[in-house]
């Protein structure tokens, strides 16, 4: 199991698109909340729509929230809180196919996250559905 490998205290390092992390600032300074609570918040609240059996909610949350575009990535550091969250993060890459790896789920997640409190540009899903009949 990955699990075994991984310890709930460590922090990891992800390179994030720096205009993410510009509005993981604002979000803090609206909110006084750390950035690594933010990821906290947005995987808890996540979970909790998968939970209530919303698996497509899910689905377009990740699918239609990938990163703002930047020319510079910059080091974010996060922290799975538990086995719970780790292990649904690799179920989802691994089981469920909706996440490419652990670093594209935590951009997705924050992205959508951001967009959905409002301190991030929100994209339009007719764009990704262009196209496609």
């Amino acid at each position: 199991m990955v699990w075994d490998n991984y310890s709930p205290r460590d922090f990891k390092v992800v390179t994030i698109p720096e205009r993410l992390m510009d509005a993981m600032d604002v979000y803090t300074s609206k909110t006084g909340m750390r950035k690594t609570s933010i990821f906290d918040a947005a995987i808890f609240k996540l979970m909790r729509i998968w939970d209530e059996g919303k698996r497509d909610e899910v689905e377009r949350a990740l699918f239609y929230n990938p990163p703002p575009q930047s020319l510079k990535n910059v080091p974010l550091c996060i922290r799975f809180t538990g086995e719970e969250s780790f292990q649904w993060v690799c179920d989802l890459e691994q089981n469920e196919a909706i996440v490419a790896s652990t670093r594209d789920f935590v951009l997705r997640l924050l992205s959508w996250f951001l967009r959905e409190n409002g301190v991030l540009e929100k994209h339009d899903e007719k764009v990704f559905l262009k196209g496609k009949k």
